[in-house]
């Protein structure tokens, strides 16, 4: 519930009231949103820190004067978010090159470089004690995560793993540069399939019905369809004019930093559970952009 009401707050911030009654529609009977709350807490609660996160980030975009004061508080949030999944910590590295090329513009060196600090300490503040934990640290789950999940025929986490011998790892990467670039490109693009083109649990999907159907695959290759429309639309409009934009490039931000981590990771279909609010969003963007050209070209005729 505190999801759904967030996927409102959230769209309807980026991109209208039509485009949030969609997502939250949608969100709430997300198979992969259901299935979290219902079979995964942690995974539930890594879906509403990240929506938490992007949505005080959101209203800091809007009054950064305001907000500015609050900013130690988000970068503890998002700290706490960290503990939850490690992929924040990616979103933390790129929300930096967010303050400093996008935020800088509108308040200038100085705040930018405030507030990256405040954030950053925030942040640290809560994850520094666990990045070593006697074997339960960061680490040390790096190490394990590290193309954990075997989706193609070498298993990258024995043979190529930097995290747990970087020397042998180095070795073996000067030895034979391009057998390992073309391995671990393999299982990062095995991981991609995993993550968002596979649905390991259940049959049944409230929107996409029996799992395998024809019908499935074929509501799946319009759903994502549309994402993808939606964005090429954000993209757009955010290489454009990308200081007006900045809402738009935290969303392409936090997609590749929460993306970029599972290539490389561990990566199975219930880790797009944090991103599926903003591929809803971004469907539901496509979807409405495809009804008003349609609109218009027939108001034309």
């Amino acid at each position: 519930a505190a999801a759904c009401a967030l996927i409102y707050l959230v769209a309807k911030r980026l991109f209208g009231q039509s485009v949030a009654r969609l997502s939250a529609g949608f969100g709430a009977v997300s198979f992969p949103m259901v299935f979290a709350a219902t079979a995964m807490g942690h995974q539930a609660m890594d879906l509403v820190w990240t929506l938490a996160v992007v949505w005080c980030l959101l209203k800091y975009l809007d009054a950064p004067a305001r907000w500015g004061r609050w900013i130690v508080g988000i970068g503890l949030l998002l700290g706490w978010a960290a503990l939850t999944r490690e992929g924040h910590i990616a979103f933390w590295v790129v929300l930096i090159g967010w303050f400093l090329l996008g935020m800088r513009v509108k308040l200038g060196w100085r705040r930018a470089l405030l507030h990256v600090f405040g954030l950053s300490l925030g942040f640290l503040v809560v994850l520094l004690p666990f990045i070593r934990g006697g074997g339960e640290g960061i680490f040390d789950r790096l190490d394990h995560l590290w193309f954990l999940y075997e989706h193609t025929a070498t298993h990258i986490n024995t043979w190529f793993n930097p995290w747990r011998n970087p020397d042998a790892a180095w070795v073996l990467f000067q030895g034979q540069p391009l057998t390992v670039m073309v391995k671990v490109g393999e299982a990062m693009v095995g991981n991609f399939n995993a993550m968002f083109l596979n649905q390991d649990y259940g049959l049944f999907d409230p929107v996409f019905l029996v799992r395998g159907s024809p019908y499935y695959y074929g509501m799946w290759f319009y759903a994502f369809s549309l994402a993808f429309f939606g964005l090429g639309v954000v993209c757009w409009r955010a290489f454009r004019r990308p200081v007006e934009c900045l809402d738009g490039w935290l969303i392409i931000v936090l997609l590749a930093s929460r993306t970029a981590v599972h290539l490389v990771l561990t990566s199975a279909y219930r880790y797009r559970v944090p991103l599926e609010p903003y591929l809803i969003m971004l469907a539901a963007v496509g979807l409405t952009q495809l009804l008003s050209a349609a609109r218009r070209e027939g108001t034309e005729t």
